[in-house]
């Protein structure tokens, strides 16, 4: 929290923020035990009785060293509508095109070339999206003009996911992926970070990690359901206890 806050809190905050209560949050990338000052500003602002909802068992296990008991893994709330009703009518079969996405802060030019070479012989067309600012720059050193550059705005995302083409997501970008299984699209999230590493582990995400990305080709080959194991009481037991709650709880 000194060197690199997300969360843009600091001592200054020590006795102005309390009662914090967490959502589907998570921890910035793997890291060594917490310091004190980290320690003391979390415990100082999180909530003491109420219920912490973050996004994976990391997450959730620094937290409890940290001595906050009262966190439950309730996945990304990204995750919450995608019940076994809306999996079931994800294709099983590898699509006719592609819609793609790279990470620009996460760069792996062979690993990513690679990836994006696979792509080009598999599909009829691919499509990239840009979710970063400087994920078009990137691509383009990746794939040149060999892809369809889809406008960088979650519309344009959305209507060509809606759209009646034969279409299905692979690529880095994590929540580009969720968005696709939102709109019902055979996906592969390529990992490039902890959050879908934990995230796939946890929830059986259709995940492969970039270091496997060799083996990529044999599972697109592949029939395969999509079924996303959402913790469902876990989700039931944070959101109650807002119902619950009165005023003095809060």
């Amino acid at each position: 929290m000194w060197k690199y806050n997300q969360w843009k809190v600091s001592y200054k905050d020590y006795f102005r923020l309390k009662n914090v209560i967490l959502m589907g949050v998570g921890w910035w990338q793997y890291q060594k035990e917490s310091t004190l000052y980290t320690r003391t500003l979390l415990k100082r602002f999180l909530h003491k009785n109420m219920l912490h909802s973050v996004r994976d068992g990391y997450t959730q296990r620094k937290l409890l060293e940290l001595g906050l008991p009262n966190v439950v893994n309730t996945g990304c709330m990204t995750l919450w509508d995608l019940d076994s009703e809306h999996t079931a009518q994800i294709p099983r079969r590898k699509a006719e095109n592609v819609i793609f996405t790279l990470t620009d802060y996460k760069p792996h030019p062979e690993k990513d070339k690679y990836l994006f070479n696979i792509l080009a012989k598999q599909y009829s067309k691919v499509y990239l999206w840009v979710q970063g600012s400087r994920d078009l720059e990137y691509s383009k050193s990746i794939c040149g003009t060999r892809a369809e550059i889809v406008d960088p705005t979650l519309k344009a995302f959305d209507e060509l996911l809606s759209s009646d083409l034969d279409l299905e997501y692979v690529g880095t970008r994590l929540h580009a992926g969720i968005r696709a299984l939102q709109h019902k699209r055979r996906t592969m999230i390529v990992s490039v970070d902890n959050r879908a590493t934990e995230m796939g582990r946890d929830f059986n995400l259709p995940v492969i990690e970039r270091k496997d990305v060799g083996n990529l080709k044999t599972s697109l080959d592949e029939d395969r359901a999509t079924v996303v194991n959402r913790p469902i009481e876990a989700i039931e037991a944070w959101k109650r206890q807002f119902s619950q709650s009165n005023g003095s709880a809060l």
